[in-house]
């Protein structure tokens, strides 16, 4: 601060030539210009054509397949444009080739639309679709461009071959394309004599940048086609010059300041030749101003003075980076006062600021730089009030959390580091063509201000029809009930009530459990079918709910599902529902519901005693023994009136002149009422009390029928839901409707003096006519299923209408569109439905589109997919789009109450909008008011689809809740940023601006608003979206907020892939890591540098020599295919499933199992393409299990389905489903899979045996497996006894292929011992390396080396291939996502220990059996094959203790006392530095699955799992058991505070198996005693050793200590600078080298696996000598 002052206030004093002088002065500073590029390659390459592939398909997507055909027919390139589009690669030629296309396009679109496109480009975002078409070319013919014809697969390679290719389609095999979902289906009808019939589907294969597809597409007439993208021949694809790497956008780079306190950096800097490679550029370019970055440093606009002085470009440069250098050291040295009010400060400045995004991301990006500069900002009164409101609020929950970017009142958390630019981009392109639609629904500003007004969305969800809600309309269960339901209690009325609050405002006060209020708020009716299991399951329920006084009145509904009835009565059966029902009635009309009620609990009883001597699944007591039951209860009870539950039962079945006793059941002794009872249940019976019986049972079946409510269900307020699963669905439920009940309490809806509780339950917010007056289980499946909306069903200008009878009763404003196939079952029967609805009036008007012209049969005529029909029959309801092609087509029935509850939408849009103002609003007005006229329908169906798909993402207003607390005029919001420079063409003219905007909550020092900042700047001055920024900062900071610089790659502007980082000061150590979007496997490509320490070295902070360059590239290796598996029947996720990933050529590309997490799994795709996802094959999953299929994944009208839907559990079964990898994000699908029949009662986790864990580690193990399992679903059941019987067949199914190499001394055949470690940064990397060389040189047989990949630079891979190729030992490497739904750390070290404890189950390949963890920094001595074949006891894992001899160290062991000797009870505390996993134990005991489940549990405290590897399966020993390693394995130093040393075990050391090389906190040191006999040694005894890394805190240690000398263990290159320390602070030093010169110590007993302590070091140095540079 203090320079720049001074030398602006000189600059504004002086005379021209004395500023000068100041300048030339002050640039003697010694400074550099420290940049760093980072950019990342994909793994496919890319040409000059390129952008117009990519630009055709975002033409496709916006605009639709006819506009995109009608584009190629139109557009002719001249010579010059051919020639920019097939020039050589170069990032001059294809940025010409990128304006060529926007310069086109840009014709064809609106101004709006062009600027999507050209972040597009930039983003590279429709780059992997067109790499998918090329993938999966048919390579069969090599002859481009080419059409094939299907079926048949016949290639034309010219278009006259075209007709002869379609003439002989139908004479081959059956041969269908493969498809991605984003082909632009077109039919070019031409001349429609010619029109082609035979149903044929042409492949055009073309490279459309280059070839003229005109003479293709004459040839196309009447037949239907798609374009397929091809570039070259396959063969050559990769050798060409017209192709170069594809650079992407869409990512954060993250440089760390590095904590000092722990230097573990590498201290050999790789010496490179050249300049600055491939990416940047030279220091003359890093001297150049530009205008952005940090031009501006403490007001001196560096970017100007280099403009009107350029000869003083050098000069001022240094100028600059030494007032960056200053303002960084000042930054670092702040006091706790000047930290508190960053914040706020950082608020003001925004404010203050010329453009408020661009100063947002420069205070956010580089903070470190910043803070001094910041610190002294004042901040006002009104600010620091408004930010102490605005944080309360966001506490409180009234204002959203800082963090979410809202793009037309959608949130999208950008607070993530797996934030993805392509889904935001895509989402901004939806909403601004969803509100593009409002133009063709009304020019009325009002109609279209209704439509956006949030208020019109949140009215459709109150009706219970919403998209957002996934619950079918309540059916109006209260009409026609009376004399059906037999109620058990009545909270307003049964005496155990009578102390319960009575006021329903209760419900506004929190709760975590149902409030007890005396009020029928939950009525529960089931619908039950007495004599099943179920049923008797469900009464035990029940009557633990009402013994718990549960808030919730049940009634019941007896049915009988089967509806037959003996001739005779056989006392020696299971009674039926209905003799349970009339037994039942008759009880309840004698002695009362309670006496009734008690009846059936007593026969659950009797059930439960039956199976507990039975040892069955299932038994029923006979008619015989319910009817003694019967008549014992009704003897012994005493008369009593009729329960106030159900005061409909009074008297109601008295008349036609019968008395009251002729339906009254005697109870006077227990065999009079045997005799009723008999009386009344035999069918040869004329009695009046068998025609009661039978009248009442009857009544309530008529009234099931009625309402469409099948046996065996239940209805909660209206709700119905199919089956009995009381704790999976009726629990949760409770919970969601006490929540709506609550919104209608505060609403006023609900009050203390509404009459009837039940109907205004019911009801809630709407009226009589939105209940559905019956229930549809295909309806319900429809409401309970993502819906979708057809905007376009309205554009048809063909479509003939029927038009309904008009109604005076009833007013429809539904129009359905029936696109059926008349020829298949379903079809026919649909058609019919709709033509009976529209007869019934119950619709508007209706239109049938006919085979000829159906969309069907337009888009491709009768291909099928995946052996699935695409559908017979669709409806669209006012552009709902309704699937009515499934095996049992709906009936009239179910498809009204799909229209009647659209119907109640239309109207409330009708008043909305203001159309029954035109025809009377009212009832009375209905009966002379016209009938809605075709317009009026037109505007209805388009404003429906508006509004739904509108209503398919939850939408909130930030603006407007922030509004409420602090008023119009805050300065905490910041409204409408316009872009700077608007275009001369306008903006799009659709719809209010503010509709399109985007509003950001953010606190400007997260790194939330680091990524925001340059992705709202893209979103305003690109595409021309306003911008709202919400500012939450926190008021009052204890500690800097921010420790770390900042980029995101997104530069539509210039199509600049590369992200920089300028002036950097030169006095930090910076670690660079990166965020990418969830689906991003990324490695590092290109790194000079060691990028866990990027630090200056002397004159250099640069790659090579004096340049002040870092050159970082990294490189997307693979997209993540992730996904949920669930059993289809058992509706949780199979335990140890194994899917793989297979190619176009069926060869597996990626492995792994399902976890019980979520059913959870990933994979990994390395190129874009259509991919085949199945059961691992030669697997038990494969032999278990079926795949079972889901809607297509592509309907050939384009649109795209998901795995989503649930299906027909028992539908047809695939071999595999397709995993289409085409976008930057991945894919996700959803696979459901049952197990085969004669396999339902086997488990994949029978086949393994715990023979050698205890009785009480096997509960242990499995009671915890089962709570996991329990987890995802309450309703565990056990295999049963059957399952018990059958598991020896599972020996038939065959387990992992294990590997296995020969030998190559005796031909024995030996298991390849797996070898799994990790690292990162130079110095961990060298350490690696040793490892490595140790583990081979004492380990006999094969070796295999598993090394996580992601933190590992290139350079080390090349030295480990090397390595591998010398010593003969294979590496692999492995990698994973961190998945997003798991709680993420944000230190890159926990994030490694992470990676180390968490994956250890879907990490390796399914085949690898076993893993030995090793840590980077140990050397091995012993031969690992010792812990392969190990007996570790049945456990899944096994770990070294930490030893306990040395009684010095003691008192650092935190496990011995406080919590974690609490939780141990007697158990050891185990190391992670090395452990063995047997990873067939791990994967089928779930263990994984626990881990993960106890981690996210655990890290809700950040204080919890200190070491987080080390912590999580200490804490979890008692689920899960560790096998005690002997402590020999581990020679091992204990950390301690800095300067203090540490020994390690005492006699035991003489014989560790490994010792540890690492510096502090766990340093190499050895104190030595020697005393082995016939042993010298080249040092003598109470010597010390550690490496040069950790030469600091010495000095205090030899003090406190015996130790008189220090051998320092280092490489020569240093070995001066650390002999002169150590001899300065009074040591005596030995040279390595000396240590090296005794050759013979390396072939003795010293340098075994059995060699004492101090001997290691020589070893070692060894070792790090052989060790090459590079």
């Amino acid at each position: 601060m203090f320079t720049a002052n001074l030398l602006r206030d000189m600059a504004t004093a002086l005379p021209s030539r004395a500023r000068q002088f100041v300048v030339m002065t002050v640039i003697l500073w010694p400074a550099v210009a420290r940049r760093i590029e980072v950019r990342m390659s994909a793994p496919w390459l890319t040409s000059c054509f390129h952008p117009w592939l990519e630009a055709l398909e975002f033409f496709g997507d916006e605009r639709g397949s006819a506009a995109m055909w009608q584009f190629l027919r139109e557009v002719h390139l001249d010579k010059d444009a051919r020639r920019v589009l097939a020039a050589p690669y170069s990032e001059e030629a294809f940025s010409q080739a990128v304006t060529l296309t926007l310069d086109v396009f840009e014709a064809w679109l609106s101004p709006q639309t062009h600027a999507l496109l050209k972040v597009a480009l930039a983003t590279r975002e429709f780059a992997p679709r067109v790499e998918a078409h090329q993938s999966i070319v048919d390579r069969r013919s090599s002859c481009l461009p080419r059409a094939v014809v299907y079926p048949g697969g016949h290639v034309a390679c010219s278009p006259e071959e075209l007709h002869f290719a379609s003439q002989h389609c139908g004479n081959s095999s059956f041969v269908i394309p493969d498809l991605l979902g984003s082909e632009q289906f077109s039919f070019y009808s031409g001349d429609e004599r010619n029109r082609n019939a035979s149903g044929s589907v042409v492949e055009l294969v073309a490279n459309a940048a280059k070839d003229d597809v005109k003479p293709w597409m004459m040839q196309l007439h009447g037949r239907y086609f798609f374009l397929r993208h091809s570039f070259m021949h396959h063969n050559s694809y990769h050798n060409s010059a017209a192709f170069g790497k594809t650079y992407l956008q869409g990512f954060g780079a993250n440089l760390d300041i590095k904590n000092m306190e722990y230097k573990n950096w590498d201290y050999e800097r790789k010496q490179t030749k050249g300049g600055s490679g491939a990416i940047g550029g030279t220091d003359e370019e890093v001297l150049t101003f530009d205008g952005k970055d940090d031009d501006d440093i403490e007001g001196v606009q560096f970017a100007m003075l280099a403009k009107r002085r350029p000869e003083l470009k050098q000069r001022l440069a240094k100028l600059r980076n030494a007032l960056v250098d200053e303002r960084s050291n000042d930054s670092a040295q702040l006091k706790i006062w000047r930290i508190r009010d960053l914040g706020l400060q950082a608020v003001v400045a925004v404010l203050e600021g010329h453009d408020a995004l661009r100063m947002l991301a420069d205070i956010s990006q580089n903070f470190p730089s910043q803070a001094a500069a910041l610190s002294a900002t004042r901040v006002s009164n009104t600010i620091r009030t408004h930010g102490a409101t605005m944080l309360n609020s966001v506490v409180r929950g009234v204002v959203p959390r800082p963090g979410t970017i809202y793009i037309g009142g959608v949130p999208m958390n950008i607070e993530s580091p797996a934030f993805s630019v392509h889904s935001m981009m895509k989402l901004v392109r939806a909403e601004l063509k969803c509100l593009a639609q409002l133009n063709s629904i009304s020019p009325d500003d009002r109609v279209r201000a209704t439509l956006l007004d949030p208020a019109t969305l949140g009215e459709v969800e109150t009706l219970g029809v919403s998209m957002g809600s996934k619950r079918s309309p309540r059916v109006d269960l209260l009409s026609g009930s009376k004399g059906a339901i037999t109620y058990l209690n009545n909270l307003e009325e049964d005496a155990r009530y009578k102390g319960w609050s009575r006021s329903v405002q209760t419900l506004l006060y929190p709760s975590w459990q149902l409030h007890a209020i005396a009020k029928n708020l939950f009525t529960v009716i089931i619908f039950v079918d007495a004599g099943t299991r179920e049923a008797l399951a469900a009464f035990r329920l029940v009557h633990i709910l009402l013994d718990e006084e549960f808030p919730i009145r049940f009634g019941l509904v007896f049915m009988d599902a089967a509806k037959s009835e003996d001739a005779t009565l056989d006392l020696s059966k299971p009674p039926t529902g209905a003799q349970i029902a009339a037994l039942f009635s008759l009880l309840k009309n004698a002695k009362g519901v309670e006496v009734a009620w008690s009846w059936l609990r007593r026969l659950v009883d009797v059930h439960d005693e039956l199976l507990h001597e039975s040892q069955l699944d299932f038994i029923s007591p006979t008619l015989g023994e319910v009817i003694d039951l019967f008549a014992r209860i009704a003897a012994r009870s005493p008369s009593s009136s009729r329960s106030s539950s159900n005061d409909d039962t009074k008297d109601k079945f008295n008349g036609e002149g019968r008395s009251q006793e002729d339906v009254v059941l005697r109870t006077t002794s227990t065999m009079v009422a045997k005799e009723d009872a008999w009386d009344a249940l035999s069918p040869a019976s004329s009695s009046h009390l068998r025609k009661y019986v039978i009248a009442d049972v009857q009544r309530s079946q008529d009234f099931a029928s009625m309402k469409g409510v099948s046996s065996n269900s239940f209805a909660l307020n209206g709700q119905v839901i199919e089956g009995l699963a009381f704790q999976t669905e009726l629990l949760p439920l409770l919970g969601e409707e006490q929540n709506r009940l609550a919104e209608l309490v505060a609403t006023s809806v609900l009050t203390d003096k509404t009459k009837s509780i039940y109907g205004k339950a019911l009801l809630g917010a709407g009226k009589k006519e939105h209940l559905a007056s019956r229930y549809s289980a295909f309806a319900s499946k429809f409401f309970n299923s993502e819906k979708t909306f057809i905007f376009e069903a309205f554009k048809e200008q063909s479509l003939s209408w029927n038009y309904a009878r008009p109604s005076k009763a009833t007013r429809s404003l539904v129009s359905l569109i029936v696109d059926a196939d008349c020829n298949t079952t379903a079809g026919k029967a649909v058609v019919e439905a709709t033509l009976e609805l529209a007869d019934r009036g119950v619709v508007a008007r209706v239109a049938l589109l006919g085979n000829e012209t159906s969309l069907y049969q337009q888009q491709a005529h009768s291909l099928r997919r995946s052996g699935a029909s695409v559908g017979d029959a669709v409806v669209y309801m006012n552009g709902l789009k309704v699937d009515a092609g499934a095996r049992k087509p709906p009936t009239t029935e179910d498809l009204r109450v799909i229209v009647d509850a659209e119907n109640a939408v239309a109207e409330m849009l009708a008043a909305k909008i203001g159309l029954d103002e035109d025809y009377g609003a009212n009832d009375a007005a209905r009966d002379t008011a016209p009938w809605p006229t075709s317009a009026h329908l037109d505007l209805i169906g388009k404003a429906r689809a508006f509004i739904g798909t509108r209503g398919q993402s939850s939408r909130d207003d930030p603006v407007a809740h922030v509004e409420r607390i602090l008023g119009l005029n805050s300065p905490l919001v910041i409204r409408r940023l316009s872009r700077l420079k608007r275009p001369s063409s306008g903006n799009l003219q659709a719809a209010p601006t503010e509709s399109a905007g985007v509003v950001a909550v953010l606190d400007p020092l997260t790194e939330a608003a680091q990524r925001a900042a340059p992705v709202l700047t893209t979103l305003r001055d690109v595409v021309g979206l306003e911008v709202t920024l919400i500012l939450v900062p926190n008021t009052e900071l204890s500690e800097v907020p921010l420790q770390k610089y900042y980029r995101f790659a997104l530069d539509a502007v210039e199509s600049d892939s590369k992200t920089v980082f300028t002036s950097l000061p030169r006095s930090h150590v910076l670690t660079l890591r990166i965020d990418t979007p969830e689906a991003w496997d990324v490695q590092i490509g290109l790194a000079d540098q060691d990028l866990d320490n990027l630090r200056c070295e002397r004159d250099a902070c640069g790659d090579a020599g004096s340049s002040d360059i870092t050159i970082v590239e990294y490189k997307l290796t693979s997209l993540v295919v992730a996904g949920q598996c669930y059993d289809a029947r058992e509706g949780r996720p199979p335990n140890g499933l194994q899917v793989e990933l297979a190619d176009y050529a069926q060869s597996s590309v990626a492995d792994t199992i399902v976890m019980q997490n979520l059913g959870y799994f990933q994979l990994r795709a390395s190129t874009p393409g259509k991919f085949a996802l199945r059961l691992a094959t030669g697997t038990p999953s494969a032999e278990l299990y079926d795949i079972v299929a889901s809607p297509p994944r592509t309907s050939l009208h384009g649109e795209r389905s998901s795995h989503n839907a649930l299906g027909d559990p028992d539908g047809p079964t695939l071999t595999s489903i397709d995993a289409i990898v085409a976008d930057l994000n991945g894919e996700t699908v959803q696979l459901r899979v049952r197990k085969k029949t004669g396999y339902e009662a086997l488990s994949l986790l029978d086949r393994f045996q715990q023979e050698e864990v205890s009785d009480a580690e096997k509960h242990a193990l499995t009671s915890s497996r089962d709570g996991v399992r329990a987890q995802a679903d309450p309703s565990l059941r056990t295999r049963g006894l059957l399952g018990r019987l059958l598991s020896p067949l599972l020996s038939k199914v065959p387990a992992y292929k294990v590997e296995k190499n020969a030998d190559a001394g005796d031909g024995a055949q030996l298991d390849t011992v797996h070898v799994f470690s990790l690292a990162t940064g130079a110095l961990y990397e060298r350490f690696l390396k040793i490892m490595m060389l140790s583990v081979r040189k004492r380990t006999s047989g094969p070796v295999k080396f598993w090394l996580f990949e992601n933190y590992l630079r290139p350079d080390f891979k090349i030295g480990a291939a090397a390595l591998s190729k010398s010593y003969n030992f294979d590496v692999s490497y492995v990698t994973y996502k961190w998945p997003q739904w798991l709680r993420r750390q944000t230190i890159k070290q926990r994030i490694i220990w992470g990676y180390k404890i968490l994956f250890l189950d879907v990490l390796f390949p399914l085949g690898i059996p076993k893993i030995i963890y090793v840590d980077a920094d140990l050397i091995v001595r012993a031969d690992l094959r010792e812990l392969w074949t190990m007996d570790i006891g049945g456990r899944p894992y096994a770990y070294t203790p930490f030893c306990a001899t040395r009684p010095e160290t003691l008192g650092f062991q935190f496990w011995r006392s406080g919590y974690w000797k609490d939780h141990l009870r007697g158990r050891a505390y185990h190391i992670s530095a090395l452990y063995v996993v047997d990873l067939v134990k791990f994967r089928h005991l779930g263990v994984g699955d626990q881990l993960r489940a106890l981690y996210d549990q655990l890290a809700r405290d950040p204080n919890s799992l200190a070491n987080l590897d080390q912590d999580l399966p200490n804490y979890a020993q008692h689920s899960i058991p560790i096998f005690s390693l002997p402590q020999e394995w581990l020679w091992y130093a204990l950390p301690k505070t800095i300067g203090e040393a540490y020994v390690p075990f005492a006699a035991g050391v003489n014989h560790g198996a490994l010792m540890n090389l690492r510096s502090r906190p766990r340093p190499l040191i050895s104190a030595t005693t020697h005393s082995t006999k016939k042993t010298s040694y080249p040092w003598p005894s109470a010597s010390l050793m550690v490496p040069f890394s950790w030469k600091h805190g010495t000095s205090s240690m030899m003090k406190s200590s015996r130790l008189k000398r220090i051998i320092v263990v280092h490489r020569p290159v240093i070995l001066i600078d650390a002999a002169s320390y150590f001899r300065q602070v009074g040591f005596n030093v030995m040279s390595a080298r000396s240590l090296l010169t005794m050759r013979r110590l390396r072939r003795s007993r010293l340098c075994t696996g059995h060699a004492i302590s101090g001997d290691n070091f020589s070893c070692m140095a060894s070792l790090w000598m052989a060790i090459p540079t590079n």
